[in-house]
């Protein structure tokens, strides 16, 4: 798979060992955090819809194998500016939604763009004010 013009494979959503997303408390952001062991993710693929009363985004990360070549090649991929603890994060610019909802209610995060894991949902944990 090349997403982004990167090089790598899709990462299927059993070695991601951690995932879940925020949103910023104004709603003009949605952060997705993840970890995938031994893995340089090289590409994230992205689509955006509606979903009901909801704005939808499903993810799909491309990666390859942590090895000492590839960490020459690549550094520490997509990934590389951004990391709290053990999390990598990626950041979405949302369009205006509705302040009156709740953010749960208004944006649901899936993973899996193609093939496997299709539309699998991300866990939302609350909001988050990125520092």
């Amino acid at each position: 798979m090349h997403m982004m013009g990167a090089r790598g494979r899709s990462v299927p959503l059993s070695q991601v060992s951690s995932l879940y997303y925020k949103t910023s408390p104004d709603l003009k952001k949605a952060y997705v955090f993840y970890s995938i062991p031994g893995r340089i993710a090289t590409g994230m693929a992205t689509s955006f819809g509606p979903l009901g009363d909801a704005r939808a985004i499903t993810i799909d990360i491309g990666a390859v194998n942590d090895t000492a070549k590839n960490r020459e090649e690549f550094g520490e991929g997509i990934h590389s500016a951004y990391k709290i603890g053990d999390h990598w994060v990626a950041e979405f610019d949302l369009a205006e939604l509705n302040p009156m909802q709740p953010h749960n209610d208004q944006i649901k995060v899936f993973y899996g763009f193609e093939r496997r894991d299709r539309n699998e949902p991300i866990p939302y944990r609350g909001t988050w004010i990125r520092e």
